[in-house]
């Protein structure tokens, strides 16, 4: 069962209920880094960590928080299942056919513009699937998880990110 946090900016109208909206994080693991972590003591060769890369969109600068990189997703059609509306929106925004790994913990957030309940699943590619394309961002690349901290997302994906962090570093993917 996922755990929900909860963050809040106060609310303008509090009769706000919160859209459901599916965050699909795009994982492409990058083998080998060139950061040696230690030495394999029965070969005695350098051992190196594998990394990972984060698709990451930016929002059209029209919308709100125009400009600004996200995780891709939307919102869920009535009665659609998450991973369905993942599976979607990502089809949608940059063209990618994507399976459904696993869930992270889902998000309520609170902006002065309305509610929204996120909830981020892990996802890679499926065999076939084209590359990336901008069909309803302004722009996508992948970032190196090691920059993710350091790039401007909306407020709310915050915790996804640092939870992100926390099981890509525990190789729980």
């Amino acid at each position: 069962m996922n755990k929900t946090f909860t963050s809040h900016v106060p609310d303008q109208n509090p009769s706000n209920r919160a859209i459901d909206v599916g965050i699909g994080i795009v994982v492409r693991v990058v083998p080998y880094n060139n950061q040696t972590i230690g030495h394999d003591s029965e070969r005695s060769t350098p051992k190196h960590s594998p990394t990972y890369e984060i698709l990451i969109t930016r929002r059209p600068r029209h919308t709100v928080f125009g400009g600004y990189w996200e995780l891709p997703g939307g919102k869920a059609d009535p009665g659609e299942p998450i991973d369905d509306c993942v599976r979607r929106e990502l089809a949608e925004e940059v063209g990618l056919e994507v399976e459904v790994v696993r869930g992270l913990a889902d998000l309520v957030h609170t902006y002065p513009h309305g509610t929204v309940r996120l909830h981020p699943r892990l996802c890679r590619m499926t065999a076939g699937s084209p590359q990336p394309r901008n069909l309803h961002v302004d722009d996508h690349r992948w970032c190196p998880v090691e920059e993710i901290e350091s790039t401007q997302f909306p407020p709310a994906n915050k915790a996804i990110v640092d939870e992100l962090i926390r099981v890509l570093s525990e190789g729980t993917v």
